[in-house]
């Protein structure tokens, strides 16, 4: 790919990047749904979006590839980095160029904002990429966000939102009566992926 092709590539992403830390500007009352009930710390706040999750999946009996005591495990064991984000953040975390409007090579709106929340900007999913190639090439987007380095507890942090992340993409595909198992397959990929980096196991059987 040419140097041309590259930079028109990555100019909306960087774009995307700078629209997400102008966001990232705006405090909230609390940890959590912007509509509350909030949470005092980011992680007690983190540690209930993941237990809603593993609630609804035990609803649907959806198989995770791995058993929630230990993705439960991990997270307590990596809870210590959470306690690093001491003020709430507006995160839109939906935001991705599927979401954008684009005029004339400029973002001019953006859309989907249900998922939005108050926490750790790092959250957001252009920084996806950072821990797994498999969400794409963060660079551009880092660049435009203007993020410096990661942190060992920043990449532990991100990690965990990888976590977070694979299990909505497994799950939501009952709920959303996904006619076949591709994106499915391909996210408890990504769960078994992102455990392995944060010292889990290797992925169970299936049930049944």
């Amino acid at each position: 790919m040419s140097f041309r092709a590259t930079e028109r590539r990555d100019k909306p992403v960087e774009a995307l990047g700078a629209v997400t830390r102008e966001l990232n500007g705006i405090p909230g009352p609390a940890f959590g749904p912007l509509a509350g009930p909030g949470e005092p710390t980011w992680r007690a706040a983190f540690h209930r979006m993941v237990e809603e999750l593993l609630a609804d999946g035990a609803r649907r009996a959806v198989d995770l590839g791995h058993d929630p005591t230990v993705i439960r495990d991990i997270v307590a064991a990596h809870a210590g980095a959470l306690d690093e984000v001491t003020e709430p953040r507006f995160v839109e975390w939906d935001l991705w160029p599927g979401n954008c409007m684009v005029r004339d090579g400029a973002i001019v709106a953006i859309l989907d904002h249900e998922r939005a929340f108050y926490g750790d900007p790092l959250m957001e999913f252009g920084f996806a990429g950072g821990e797994s190639s498999a969400y794409g090439d963060s660079a551009a987007f880092i660049r435009g966000y203007g993020h410096r380095p990661f942190t060992p507890a920043e990449r532990t942090r991100r990690r965990l939102y990888n976590l977070h992340l694979a299990l909505i993409q497994i799950i939501e595909t009952d709920f959303r009566a996904y006619t076949d198992t591709e994106q499915y397959d391909w996210a408890r990929e990504r769960l078994s992926e992102t455990l392995a980096l944060l010292g889990g196991p290797a992925p169970a059987g299936p049930s049944g």
